[in-house]
């Protein structure tokens, strides 16, 4: 019987056997996955039902506070609300058209001008130039700008404000050598502005605040003429 046995065949029954058991579980994967998708694909449409519903609600839930608030909200209030707005709108333009420049080291050029060193803003750098110790701001936009310069300083000093080199604005100190004055804007003949000294030293300006009407690329500068050194800002805003 051992001599007449075909291990050949017995080895394909052994490969037969083997497939049949691999096709067999394949099947049972292939159904598995094939129940598991199904479930997520319902789940998966019930989701998005879910989430419409949910979605007409909140819109139908907006559109009923959007209608009575517009029926509730007085006239008068609603002018109120734009009038903040616009004025928030024109603060927030202010803001972003404006910039500010240092005089730190108290030394000044040929001619008394003050060299501006040092840049604390420009919300306009493509309109308002400026170039580390250069004595003068170059305004490329015709128009008018409000002008604000403090020179901090208790001596005896001119300022002048000037435009392409010439002055357009001077302060000049009072007779006989004393303090600077700053005559303010309603002043009158009972009343003066005295700058007096402080134990700190310089905390209080020599101060030009005018609106000045600029031509294109204006080169806008400050004279300084003392004996003493002093620091200052200039501050220019396209209105």
């Amino acid at each position: 019987v051992k001599a007449k046995v075909d291990f050949s065949e017995v080895e394909g029954l052994k490969i037969a056997c083997a497939t049949g058991a691999e096709w067999r579980s394949a099947v049972s994967d292939v159904s598995i996955n094939l129940r598991r998708e199904m479930a997520d694909k319902a789940n998966r449409e019930e989701m998005i039902q879910y989430i419409r519903r949910e979605l007409d609600a909140l819109n139908q839930n907006l559109a009923d506070v959007s209608q009575e608030t517009s029926q509730k909200c007085p006239t008068e209030f609603a002018a109120q609300v734009n009038a903040d707005l616009e004025n928030l709108t024109k603060k927030f333009a202010e803001a972003h058209s404006s910039a500010r420049w240092l005089w730190r080291s108290g030394k000044v050029c040929r001619g008394g001008f003050v060299p501006w060193e040092v840049q604390v803003q420009n919300a306009c750098p493509q309109s308002l130039l400026w170039k580390p110790d250069c004595d003068s701001i170059t305004c490329t936009a015709p128009g008018l700008y409000h002008v604000q310069l403090g020179v901090f300083t208790q001596n005896p000093a001119g300022v002048q404000l000037c435009v392409n080199g010439e002055p357009v604005i001077s302060l000049e100190p009072t007779e006989g050598g004393g303090a600077a004055v700053n005559l303010s804007k309603d002043t009158s003949a009972e009343h003066i502005k005295r700058r007096n000294r402080h134990s700190a030293g310089d905390i209080t300006a020599i101060m030009i605040d005018e609106v000045v009407a600029l031509p294109p690329n204006a080169l806008v500068g400050v004279r300084y003429d003392s004996g003493t050194r002093a620091q200052g800002f200039i501050s220019v805003r396209k209105m």
